[in-house]
Order: structure tokens, then C-alpha cells, then sequence
């Protein structure tokens, strides 16, 4: 159903008495795309695109098409601002990273943050409550959510299924689209066709652009060794289109079709496996399917996508990558069988991670669970740890296995040194990564913390009793006002971060606006909700995500 869905959505866009495109473009003027739809940034697959707005935010954000707002999000996570819009070809728009919203949806999304007395909102509209028109200016675009720089986020879905769809498919473009870039391949043999083992050969042959077409660096012959897996490492230019397709055909027949221009709501787990980086962090396609949790975006001629290609036999391998402008790159070469030499065969140290089953790993003070459908493919934990520092209250635990996707949550268990049991609730295990540490939260029992991950990496436990700090800028001494229209405070929390803000004015609740990226927080006058001329009383409450609380209370006139 979901194709049949996708093929009338197309046929309605593209049809032969259309005079006008169903989607304009969400920003206007000339796009310039900074993150592809199909692209993975830790582990995760990227479901729209991100269009910059150079150096800028507050540039306009139209809708594509007639239809209505039903979601509004206001957050400092994810996609930050976001406005969702439904279309009636049973298609729904997504806008995030919105620095704010048009005047009738800003209004709006004040009445619910009031109505449920809070700045971060995530709701469904009802339907027609707020219509748009195609090229109606709906927000600016901004910085809001998980992004550094002024940029749009933009995709398409589903209404009914969720499912995602490559909004350069369907006719939000670029004016200049070229091909894809073939930067190098790998050949990947395995000892056997259920890769228990280690692989025996990963060699990885760079690619080159001559007279029109890619070849392997100076024609360098290729050769297999018992089943063997092609993976490529391919990009498009300046992320200015998006791969679509990977075609993986051998002796003329195809052998395995990757298609990603529509990518189920429920697969975007799954997906996961289909990219894997190497030791120098170059990210490859597989054309192969996984040996568990199988990609439902491939179609595979015999052995789930890999070759048997015997000793002195030679195969004719050609590669065809496609973006969603249909720019084609092409890749051809000879791979030559050779005989398995088993005494090569790698042998790794250690308890073997199977896909398929539950796994524990255990040494002491430190445990980590996966259940039975957490890994795509078996792997060898490369595990080490650290002394406890001053930062933490256990040892620092590390599986080196960062590239390896799960698809599902991992338990991670860690032996606490010294925590009171009345510390607890100010306990968490901490996942360190280089720009920011993810706080993983957890529960203490009997001395030990256990959290869920998505991700594998280094794990420490810390304890924060320690409040947010609380800084006026609008106010001095608690009673003077150095602002016309607005209150404002810097928050800042080293530990937790940020958790719950409650700001009072007067004894009603009143809306703080939270910037999570400058440390602000600013409560506009409304003079609608609010009387003026007069003394009034404020009170604001930051906890961190520990519960720890600072107050701060003024008295001043307005």
C-alpha cells in the first residue's frame, strides 16, 4: 500500500495535465544544501534535508502547499522550533530549526505553552484549526534544536504511515544537482556464508575520474577470495543531492538494489546497518545484506547480496549510483576468484558478540546487555578501562566499538564507588563523547547504575548535588529594572544541565523563553495576561536534571 501511496503521490505532481509542480520550494530563492536526505551522522539516518541560510537566520520559510498546521513543537532538543503541515494528497511537511514562527502560529503556540505552563511544547493541532496557503509564510528559519548554524530542516512523510520520502524526488529541488562522487571500494571476503568469523581480507581500492567514467586507481586488478561483499564510499558533491540508489550487478545480471527514496517509519532502526566506517572513519554502503535484522530497502539476487566467485573465474562488476535528480555515476571492473588461504584467516582475542541472540559482557565493575535483536552483525568487544578521577564516582569503562550500529537499546550496568543510597536520585551514567557528553540517566540498586544506550562508547558514573546559577541581566538588586519589555537571566548547570524552569510573576505562571545554546532566559511583557503599572513580584525556579533547585525572587515596578 505504501508504494501504491508514493506512485499516486508522484503521478499527482508529475501528471500530464499538471501546469504547476504540487511543492514550491520551502525557502526562496536559490537552495544550498548542507546535509543530504540518506546521510548518517552517528549511526543515525538523516529522514529530510537541511538547507542553509548562509551566515543567516530569519530568512523566510513558506509552506510548499495548501494544507494546515497540525504540530508545533517549541524545544531546545532535536529539531527545536518546528511546524508540521498536512497536505490533502495525504503528504505532511516538516520545518525545523525555526528561530520563530508567523504571527498566527507564534500566537497560537503562546496559548498552549500557558495552558500547559510550559516553554517546551510538542503537540498535535486539530485539523483546519490553522490553514495555509502554498507559499504562505509559516516562520523564519534559525538555530533552534541540535544544530550550530542557521539552516532549515525540511521533510516529507506519510500522513497515515510515517513513512519518509526524499523531498528531491518529488520536486522540492536544487537549481544544481551533479552526479555522485565514487571515492574508493572495499572487498570484503568471509571465511564462511554465516560471518561467525572475523573477515579475511577488507581491503579498501581508491577510484578514479578518467575520460568521463570511474575506474579503480591506475586499473588495479581486484581479487576475491570465497564469499565476498562489495562496499562503496560514495557522496555526492557538496552534499547538493542525495543517493538514491545503489545497483550492484554482476556478469550483466543485477545482484543486489538498494533504493532509499522512501524509508519506512518503522525502518529507520534497520537502516542503521546499511552503512559501516572503517579504521580511518570513511563511511561505506554495504551491498549486502546483514546477517540479522535484514534491510527492507534491498533486493538481493542469491547469498543475501554476497559473491562466490571460484578460483580462476572472473566476473564483470558494475556499480550504478543514482541521485534524485537521476545523475548517474558508474563504476566497472574485473574481480578476479582466488583460493581461500584459511591460514591467513584472521583469529580476533575474546568472547565473540553474536547477532540474533542475548549478550552480556562482564568484567569487574562494569556489565553491558544486548538483547537478542540488538546487533546487525557479530562483533569483538575491544574493551578498556581507566582509574576513577575526581570527575566520577566509579572507574571509566570504554567499548572501543563505536562504529558498530545497534538496533536496539543496550542495558549498561557500572559498580558505584561510595555513593550514599540517599545520593541516588543524583546519580547517572554518563555516555563522554568528544563535543558533548549524553547524559544517560539510570537507577541505582545495591551499588550498582544501569542505563539504556543507543550507542557504544565510553561510560563513567557522576553524581551532581550541585544547583543551576541563576544571573540577572534585566535587574539589579532584586528590585531595579533596566529593560522596557523584557526580563532576562543567564542559567547556567556544569553537571546535569538544565532541567525544569518555572518563572512566577505575581503569583500567576508566567512564560520564560529558554536559549539553551547563549545560557538565556527571557520572559517578554504581555501586557494581555499581565497588568501593569504597578509594583509587582517575580519568582523563578531552575532545577537541573537532578533535582538540584536555585530560586531567585525580585520585586520591581512596571
Amino acid at each position: 500500500m505504501r508504494y501504491i501511496f508514493f506512485l499516486v503521490l508522484i503521478l499527482i505532481q508529475f501528471g500530464a495535465h499538471s501546469q504547476q509542480p504540487y511543492y514550491t520550494k520551502p525557502i526562496r530563492g536559490n537552495l544550498s544544501q548542507t546535509v543530504s536526505y540518506g546521510c548518517f551522522y552517528n549511526n543515525e539516518f538523516f529522514t529530510g534535508i537541511g538547507i542553509l541560510t548562509p551566515g543567516l537566520g530569519g530568512v523566510p520559510v513558506v509552506a510548499v502547499a495548501d494544507g494546515y498546521v497540525s504540530h508545533i513543537t517549541v524545544s531546545n532538543k532535536g529539531l527545536g522550533n518546528s511546524i508540521s503541515v498536512t497536505h490533502d494528497n495525504g503528504s505532511t511537511s516538516v520545518y525545523g530549526h525555526l528561530e520563530r514562527f508567523s504571527k498566527v502560529i507564534e500566537e497560537y503556540a503562546h496559548i498552549l505553552q500557558y495552558k500547559h505552563q510550559s516553554f517546551e511544547i510538542d503537540i498535535d493541532v486539530k485539523a483546519n484549526l490553522i490553514p495555509v496557503q502554498k507559499n504562505n509564510i509559516i516562520g523564519w528559519s534559525g538555530i533552534s534544536g541540535e544544530t550550530q548554524m542557521p539552516m532549515l530542516f525540511f521533510a516529507l512523510k506519510n500522513t497515515k504511515t510515517g513513512d519518509f520520502l526524499n523531498p528531491l524526488s518529488v520536486g522540492v529541488y536544487f537549481e544544481k544537482i551533479d552526479a555522485p562522487v565514487i571515492h574508493s571500494i572495499r572487498v570484503i571476503s568471509f571465511q564462511n556464508e554465516g560471518q561467525d568469523a572475523c573477515e579475511n581480507s577488507n581491503t579498501r581500492i581508491p577510484i578514479e575520474f578518467n575520460n568521463k567514467k570511474y575506474t579503480t586507481q591506475n586499473n588495479a586488478e581486484i581479487f576475491a577470495k570465497g564469499l565476498t561483499g562489495i562496499a562503496i564510499e560514495t557522496l555526492d558533491p557538496v552534499n547538493t543531492g542525495a543517493i538514491t540508489q545503489i545497483e550492484l550487478s554482476v556478469n550483466g545480471a543485477l545482484w543486489s538494489d538498494l533504493k532509499l527514496n522512501r524509508i519506512g517509519k518503522t525502518g529507520l532502526n534497520s537502516i542503521k546497518g546499511l552503512i559501516f566506517q572503517d579504521d580511518e572513519n570513511r563511511q561505506f554502503y554495504r551491498t549486502w545484506g546483514t546477517t540479522c535484522n535484514p534491510l527492507p530497502e534491498f533486493r538481493f539476487t542469491g547469498k543475501n547480496g554476497l559473491l562466490d566467485i571460484k578460483p580462476g573465474e572472473i566476473a564483470d562488476i558494475k556499480l550504478i549510483i543514482k541521485n534524485a535528480a537521476g545523475k548517474t555515476s558508474t563504476l566497472e571492473f574485473k574481480l578476479k576468484g582466488e583460493k581461500s588461504d584459511d591460514n591467513q584467516s584472521i583469529v580476533q582475542a575474546g568472547a565473540i558478540f553474536k547477532c540474533g541472540v542475548a549478550n552480556t559482557f562482564k568484567v569487574p565493575g562494569f556489565e553491558i546487555l544486548l538483547k537478542e535483536n540488538a546487533l546487525f552483525e557479530n562483533f569483538y568487544p575491544d574493551y578498556f578501562s581507566e582509574e576513577k578521577t575526581n570527575e566520577f564516582c566509579s572507574a571509566i569503562h570504554t567499548i572501543k566499538n563505536t562504529d558498530v550500529p545497534l538496533f536496539s537499546p543496550a542495558i549498561v550496568r557500572i559498580k558505584t564507588d561510595g555513593i550514599d543510597k540517599k545520593l541516588a536520585s543524583k546519580t547517572y551514567i554518563l555516555l563522554k563523547e568528544s563535543d558533548k557528553p549524553t547524559i544517560l540517566g539510570g537507577t541505582w540498586k545495591d551499588g550498582w547504575m544501569e542505563a539504556e544506550t543507543t550507542r557504544l562508547g565510553t561510560f563513567a558514573v557522576q553524581t551532581d548535588t550541585i544547583p543551576p546559577v541563576i544571573e540577572a541581566i534585566s535587574i539589579e538588586n532584586h528590585e531595579n529594572l533596566k529593560e522596557s519589555d523584557r526580563v532576562q537571566f543567564k542559567i547556567t548547570d556544569p553537571f546535569s544541565g538544565i532541567g525544569k524552569i518555572t518563572g512566577m510573576l505575581d503569583g500567576e505562571w508566567a512564560l520564560f523563553e529558554y536559549d539553551a545554546k547563549r545560557n538565556l532566559l527571557t520572559h517578554y511583557f504581555d501586557q494581555t495576561r499581565f497588568s501593569f503599572n504597578r509594583r509587582h513580584k517575580l519568582k523563578l525556579e531552575v532545577s537541573d536534571n537532578c533535582g538540584n533547585t536555585a530560586v531567585y525572587e525580585a520585586t520591581f515596578e512596571k
